[in-house]
């Protein structure tokens, strides 16, 4: 007891990186007889970078607060992403069923998974890990009466039209990818939203907020005609998100006006 242990050696995976996209596996290491090619029909899952300091500090208190049982909505949260490296965001949503009815004794799980993926998608895998994790957990009557639903998120595309005024004319194309990366960032949902530590389901979107972004990009002197749009429909100030859904990047159309 007490005494130090040393490992000789070690194995790591490649983290986020390691997942990649449908058909990019494709290198045969070692021949098989009658194997002329291989690919990966459905994109790969389960890396995770090293969890962060900060993250451990949130998830700490949170982990001796549930003590293996889901009885807050936000121990399903944190379980959630206790089930699987995987889940990066979880949102639970009470009273609610998988349709977004209202039902009282249900509750729903929208989670995301760690990806670089514009959209990202859990695998029915990952939902099912999820799901049979949080049953074990749950209250019985819950788990009997199948009321514990883990979906993808619904994502709601954000279309933004603004009018850039660059610094320097010369500059112009540059100016405008610059500002187009930043705002698909922005609207990234895990790496985007004020803070940049992406977008709950259920946050809205203010135009203020936007704005900032726009003026922070290098060689902008001023943004005018700032405009968000949900399918084509002009929206105000602030757009008011579903609790079940997540807002992602849409179609951004920017016009350049030099001096």
């Amino acid at each position: 007891m007490g005494a130090a242990i040393r490992a000789k050696q070690y194995r790591t995976g490649g983290g986020l990186v390691g997942n990649l996209d449908s058909r990019t596996i494709t290198q045969v290491l070692s021949a098989i007889p009658g194997v002329e090619a291989v690919f990966n029909p459905k994109p790969s899952e389960g890396g995770a970078d090293a969890e962060t300091l900060e993250n451990l500090s949130l998830r700490g208190p949170q982990t001796l607060r549930h003590q293996g049982v889901a009885i807050a909505i936000q121990d399903y949260e944190t379980m959630a992403k206790e089930a699987s490296p995987s889940v990066a965001v979880a949102r639970a949503i009470p009273t609610t069923d998988a349709s977004d009815r209202y039902r009282p004794g249900w509750v729903t799980l929208v989670i995301i998974p760690h990806s670089e993926a514009p959209r990202p998608i859990p695998s029915f895998g990952l939902r099912e890990q999820v799901r049979k994790y949080i049953e074990v957990r749950a209250a019985a009557d819950l788990v009997a009466a199948q009321h514990i639903q883990v979906i993808a998120p619904d994502y709601l595309p954000v279309d933004i039209e603004v009018t850039i005024v660059p610094i320097d004319a010369a500059e112009a194309g540059a100016v405008e990818a610059r500002v187009r990366s930043a705002l698909n960032r922005f609207l990234h949902p895990l790496r985007g939203s004020p803070e940049g530590r992406g977008w709950q389901p259920g946050r809205d979107v203010f135009l203020s907020d936007v704005a900032a972004v726009i003026e922070r990009v290098e060689g902008v002197d001023y943004a005018k005609e700032l405009s968000l749009l949900l399918e084509g429909v002009l929206q105000a100030e602030q757009i008011s998100i579903a609790a079940n859904r997540t807002v992602v990047a849409g179609e951004i159309r920017i016009r350049l006006e030099l001096n």
